[in-house]
């Protein structure tokens, strides 16, 4: 969200943005640069930049516009009506909320704008992992506290609504017909063919049986645009994607989007390092050893699902066609089919004992 895409444009600062603005300055100039923007119903993102007559500074501030389809408020907008839940976060740093302005037709959301750079790896595992961990923990705290006006925000963002269960990313089973191409061998496709269309169903059982355990706050878009490193701290932007998922959910958007930029002879460690700090994290520093395993289930079930996604979309095969690479792209798929099958039974049955034994004390856990 910060990077810089048009040249600056020079103007008065607006009086929406001086109200926002440090009393202690007369602000002189103004300067907007367009920033890009690809989530449904963003009007624009732009960078305001007022400079200080007095010591000649510059406060930044990043402004939002958000469409409202027949006066309807966004998830994204909804969100930011609870983001102060976030100001107890220190694992994972977040731009600070400086101001909502609605209108019948836009919400407009103004935050602190960060100058931060890419985060190399090793830091965004671990602090990601510890992060997401914080995240759902802090946020169920507060789901289960909600008041009766946060209860329907909270229920028009559910990540179960049927609007979004219909989403492709969660029905990988409409792309397999992208493997009906001369390029892969008959004999690759029929080996393939019949395990992927059998693991459809099964993981639409393991994600309603994920809608029963407990709701959180989850980010769904770890895209590498949308973290920047700033000093020492980790910042999450840009929360378009924003849900009420369920725990473990967004590891999975991550490990996710990780596994297709990831060599598979290292993904395996990547994940094992990641998953041990989430649950370190999640059982040492927020008291919940008995949601690890639930947050397994729920990671596995999303995380191959995406994935799946994520490997039959039509532009991935014809990439690997062209770089002569369909041999990687089986590889992955033999990775997740055998992933599934081989941890799936432990993590499941651990899951279902806690579903059974301790689904309403998980909450009650987690709002102490």
């Amino acid at each position: 969200m910060n990077d810089h895409h048009n040249a600056p444009s020079q103007a008065l600062p607006p009086a929406r943005l001086t109200r926002l603005a440090p009393a202690e300055s007369e602000w002189h100039a103004h300067t907007i640069r367009e920033l890009p923007s690809n989530g449904a119903g963003v009007d624009y993102v732009r960078h305001h930049a007022l400079t200080s007559r007095q010591t000649d500074t510059s406060w930044n501030v990043v402004e939002k516009s958000l469409r409202k389809p027949l006066l309807y408020r966004s998830r994204e907008a909804r969100f930011y009506r609870h983001y102060a839940m976030l100001t107890t976060c220190r694992r994972i740093a977040y731009p600070a909320l400086l101001g909502v302005t609605e209108t019948p037709r836009r919400s407009s959301i103004y935050s602190e704008y960060i100058a931060g750079k890419r985060p190399v790896r090793e830091k965004l595992l671990h602090d990601a992992a510890g992060g997401i961990a914080e995240l759902e923990a802090v946020s169920a705290r507060y789901i289960a506290a909600g008041t009766a006006s946060a209860r329907l925000d909270f229920w028009l963002m559910d990540f179960f609504r049927w609007p979004y269960l219909r989403h492709t990313r969660l029905n990988f089973q409409r792309f397999l017909v992208n493997l009906e191409i001369p390029e892969i061998a008959s004999e690759t496709r029929e080996r393939l063919l019949p395990p992927l269309k059998a693991l459809g169903p099964r993981l639409k059982a393991r994600l309603r049986a994920a809608k029963e355990t407990p709701r959180c706050v989850c980010h769904l878009d770890y895209a590498a645009k949308n973290m920047l490193v700033d000093g020492d701290r980790l910042y999450l932007l840009d929360w378009s994607e924003v849900k009420i998922g369920r725990i473990g959910f967004d590891g999975a958007d991550l490990l996710a989007k990780l596994f297709v930029h990831t060599p598979l002879s290292r993904f395996d460690d990547v994940r094992r390092r990641f998953e041990q700090d989430y649950d370190q994290a999640l059982a040492e520093d927020y008291g919940a050893h008995h949601l690890v395993a639930t947050a397994a289930f729920n990671r596995q079930t999303l995380f191959t699902l995406l994935s799946l996604w994520r490997c039959l979309q039509q532009q991935t095969i014809r990439t690997h066609v062209e770089a002569g690479t369909l041999d990687v792209l089986v590889a992955r798929l033999d990775y997740l089919l055998d992933a599934c099958t081989r941890g799936a039974s432990a993590v499941e049955n651990d899951s279902a004992t806690e579903t059974q034994s301790s689904a309403p004390i998980a909450v009650t856990a987690l709002s102490k």
